[in-house]
């Protein structure tokens, strides 16, 4: 098993922790045990196998986790119940084809059909996934759901409050509906700024001209007391578990973190930036220098304190930057290091289905080549830069660059043969 069992607490903590005890006791091991392996280790061999083996659910976790967004929104319906027809949706989108291969397998092994669209511009293709039908949302939320980080206390929300109550037409009266829109509010909260809607719970009790004070938590119909979505409904008695609180002290269990390596790789794969920059410093030797950083933007912080956590247990000590803006605030993990570098790709390297040719080129060529000292020559600097080349074609249109292998040739008056 890859997640917790079913219905275990950790330690002290209530379920809205949601997050298994880690321990990295010897990762670089420990992701190379077969039982770890993506086997098969493609989307194409993926496709002809008979079942997803068990890393794929913490890797899609990972996506979802992340970068959907779960939206339930309220609009006005004249002639429907009390004329407002809330809606929900599941939303994810990124670049990269193979990652939605996959997703779409994933979708088929649970019987579950999404729309999957792509838009396409003079210099990128995105790829959008949409989920529409309740119970499409819940099949596709629920394996995920003991995987998640970020969206623990949300997605509970959705799947145990929200919709059963469109289940049980809490929508069609004032009192369930103003209940239902009670939990919503705290729902949107949970999810962050994607959520942001006019129709709120002050908005309706003015609206329909009801007393708040008379919606309580015994309006909750569709809710069964002896589960977990009863205590959430009750949000002001639920205490708030923290990310931190709920991973320190956790390492020394006996549980291995088999999912923690996938769930990682899956956001190295598809939203890390992988960045090559060459500039000019006169004090290098051949007048030019070449930096290269792993770099990750969140907008939350329980993702950035579990990778800090993740990374710390490899030895690698990253740099974080928090950034406030008017409306939110984010942050952006960074590593530099080459050796940093190859020890976090080498332990995510048998999970990546999109950049696995463009890490390969990094770890075994162009570190290599610069622990080396090739870029402190221009003959080979020259070869570097066309490795370079090859990596940023590899890994995407995040790592275009100014200065090229052609470039370099007809500045140094080097022969191209």
């Amino acid at each position: 098993m890859y997640g917790p069992p079913a219905g275990r607490r950790y330690r002290e903590f209530s379920w809205v922790g949601n997050i298994p005890p880690l321990r990295f006791h010897d990762i670089f091991v420990v992701s190379r045990e077969s039982v770890y392996m993506p086997t098969p280790s493609s989307v194409d061999q993926l496709r002809e196998a008979s079942s997803l083996p068990e890393w794929v659910t913490p890797y899609v976790a990972a996506l979802i986790d992340n970068h959907a967004s779960l939206v339930v929104s309220v609009a006005r319906a004249s002639g429907r119940g009390i004329g407002y027809l809330p809606k929900q949706e599941l939303r994810y989108k990124c670049g990269e084809r193979p990652v939605f291969d996959l997703l779409e397998l994933y979708c088929a092994e649970h019987g579950i059909e999404p729309r999957i669209t792509e838009q396409s511009g003079t210099t990128y293709r995105r790829f959008k996934l949409v989920l529409s039908s309740r119970s499409d949302i819940v099949d596709f939320l629920n394996p995920l759901r003991p995987y998640f980080v970020v969206q623990d206390r949300a997605v509970p929300l959705l799947v145990e409050t929200l919709i059963p109550g469109l289940n049980h037409r809490a929508h069609t009266d004032e009192e369930s509906f103003l209940a239902w829109v009670r939990i919503l509010q705290t729902f949107r909260e949970e999810v962050g700024r994607a959520n942001r809607a006019k129709y709120d719970y002050e908005f309706f009790c003015d609206e329909l001209d009801v007393d708040p004070d008379q919606i309580h938590s015994q309006s909750f119909e569709w809710i069964n007391n002896d589960t977990p979505a009863r205590a959430i409904a009750e949000v002001s008695k639920c205490e708030r578990v923290t990310v931190v609180d709920t991973l320190e002290g956790l390492t020394e269990t006996d549980d291995s973190p088999r999912w923690i390596v996938p769930y990682v790789a899956a956001l190295v794969d598809v939203h890390f930036d992988f960045v090559i920059k060459i500039g000019e410093q006169e004090s290098r030797a051949v007048g030019y220098k070449i930096d290269h950083t792993l770099q990750y933007k969140a907008e939350g912080e329980s993702i950035i304190r579990l990778l800090e956590q993740f990374l710390a247990e490899l030895g690698i000590e990253p740099r974080i930057q928090e950034q406030d803006e008017t409306t939110y605030e984010h942050y952006e993990l960074i590593i530099g290091r080459r050796d940093d570098i190859t020890k976090l790709l080498e332990v995510v390297r048998p999970y990546l289905l999109v950049r696995g040719e463009a890490v390969g080129m990094l770890i075994n060529e162009i570190l290599p080549a610069m622990n080396a000292g090739a870029h402190s020559e221009r003959d080979t600097f020259v070869e570097l830069i066309g490795d370079i080349e090859a990596f940023r074609e590899a890994a995407g249109r995040a790592n275009r660059g100014e200065y090229d292998q052609e470039y370099f040739r007809d500045k140094w008056e080097l022969n191209s043969g």
